[in-house]
């Protein structure tokens, strides 16, 4: 099933003003449907539009109005050369929404390196050149609840299910019971949704989500 923090995101986009063209980087579906959006990936896929790697990407100094990095970053070996290269395609005030886990299950996509709090997310832009603009925290304490219990049963179940002296047809059980877990959860996250813009907690939260504008200078 698609995690709230999808939802919460889709949120935020539909009401954010994005500088075109837009790059999409590492993304696999539009957050909005807006004049010169384009995705970038290194996979092949229809919707991507130009199959690149985000370190070396096939733009001109200066010519991008917004770059989106949603959960992408924790999945590179070398972040700073992802930031560096969106440093350099960026027009001067263009600007960059980057999304970050910060207490999430590890989740190889095919790798998962870094956790950032919004501290050390905004060092790392400012490190790269970027003055941060907004700081968001994302599925604060009710949604965090509601996931950690989902996904803590849920590789449970993986995990049961992955054992291999278990039989293959004693393996079936263990994904019906998934699915219907999933569908057990889902009024349970809509409910802690609902919640989220009561919720003031920044101790504990699932994503760190920050917008960026270009510096002329590099700090």
């Amino acid at each position: 099933m698609e995690h709230p923090r999808i939802w919460l995101f889709r949120d935020y986009f539909k009401k954010t003003n994005l500088k075109p063209p837009i790059i999409d980087v590492g993304g696999r579906e539009k957050w909005k449907e807006t004049k010169g959006y384009y995705i970038l990936n290194i996979e092949k896929h229809k919707s991507i539009d130009i199959i690149a790697n985000g370190e070396k990407m096939p733009f001109k100094d200066g010519s991008i109005g917004t770059i989106i990095l949603t959960e992408v970053l924790e999945h590179c070996e070398n972040p700073e050369k992802i930031l560096k290269e969106c440093w350099r395609v960026l027009k001067k005030n263009g600007e960059i929404i980057v999304s970050l886990p910060f207490f999430w299950f590890y989740h190889p996509d095919p790798n998962d390196y870094w956790r950032y709090t919004k501290d050390g997310l905004r060092v790392l832009m400012e490190k790269h050149g970027f003055k941060v603009i907004e700081t968001l925290t994302v599925c604060r304490l009710p949604l965090f609840i509601v996931s950690a219990i989902h996904g803590s049963v849920s590789h449970l179940l993986y995990s049961v299910r992955n054992i291999k002296r278990i039989g293959k047809f004693l393996r079936y059980p263990f994904s019906f019971l998934s699915l219907i877990l999933d569908y057990i959860m889902i009024p349970f996250y809509y409910l802690a949704y609902k919640l989220e813009r009561f919720s003031s907690e920044e101790f504990i939260y699932v994503t760190t989500l920050i917008k960026s504008k270009k510096s002329y200078e590099k700090l």
